[in-house]
Parts: structure tokens; C-alpha cells; sequence
């Protein structure tokens, strides 16, 4: 593992819903940033309603079997809340996009 506040800034992009505790993975992220930590996930229901038109996952409806969580902008906010402070969080879609501050 990396030592504590190893780097300045760290990125995790489309990784948190496929983590079995999204919380644990989020703190460990910001043990080792130092500073910012930049966060996207996929925006529920437009994410799952853009994989149902493309015509993937039609029996689970567009929902990614992979994906253990769907985060609405809500909850996403409130479960990156619960472990960092929140800088700026917006949409681009399909996904939602969060730069954090190590509390």
C-alpha cells in the first residue's frame, strides 16, 4: 500500500459502484491523497435508461450486472459526503462527477 497523503491529488473514475462497500473504497482514497480526490460514477436512472436504448442489459432492463451500486445525484452526494468535503459535484451525462477535498 501507499503511505498516508502520498499524492496530491488521486482519480478514480467509474470504479465505486463496482466496490462491495463504496465507503471503505472512498476512504481509502482520501488516506492517500493529500489534497483532492476526483470521483465520477454513473447517474441513475439516465445511465441505466441510455444502456436500455442502446440495447444492452435488456433483461436487467439497462442496469450493469456489474454495478453493485446505482447513485442517484443524492445519494451519491450523500455517501462522498460522509467521508470527504464535497468542492464541486455536476452531471455530463451519463455519469456524475464529484471533485473532493481530504477533510
Amino acid at each position: 500500500p501507499f503511505p498516508d497523503n502520498h499524492f496530491p491529488l488521486v482519480i478514480c473514475l467509474e470504479v465505486l459502484e463496482h466496490l462491495p462497500d463504496s465507503q471503505v473504497g472512498l476512504r481509502e482514497l482520501a488516506r492517500v491523497s493529500s489534497d483532492y480526490i476526483l470521483l465520477s460514477v454513473p447517474h441513475e436512472p439516465f445511465f441505466r435508461g441510455a444502456n436500455f436504448l442502446r440495447g444492452k442489459h435488456l433483461t436487467a432492463f439497462g442496469n450493469d450486472p456489474e454495478h453493485l451500486h446505482n447513485y442517484s445525484g443524492c445519494d451519491f452526494r450523500q455517501m462522498v459526503d460522509g467521508v470527504v468535503d464535497v468542492v464541486w459535484h455536476g452531471y455530463s451525462f451519463p455519469w456524475q462527477i464529484a471533485l473532493t477535498r481530504k477533510r
